[in-house]
């Protein structure tokens, strides 16, 4: 068994007791809760879309022409 292991609450659903998982050795990952599981790479996608969800449309919007605006001062 590996000594890699995190628990955590579940970005996926609302839980009192932490029921998810990481082991970080295989590269795996596993809620006991609602039983999503994938790899590491499906977890870095699952935290950012949460994070996403969490961020206003006018931050994004906001962020976004300030990128543009320096990508036409740029050129």
């Amino acid at each position: 068994m590996s000594k890699n292991i995190h628990v955590m609450k579940c970005p996926v659903h609302q839980e009192e007791t932490p029921s998810f998982m990481v082991d970080v050795d295989s590269g795996r990952y596993h809620c006991f809760g609602c039983g999503i599981s994938g790899n590491l790479v499906d977890l870095t996608d699952l935290f950012f879309s949460a994070i996403i969800k969490e961020v206003s449309p006018e931050l994004i919007k906001r962020h976004l022409m300030n990128v543009l605006n320096k990508m036409d001062k740029e050129e």
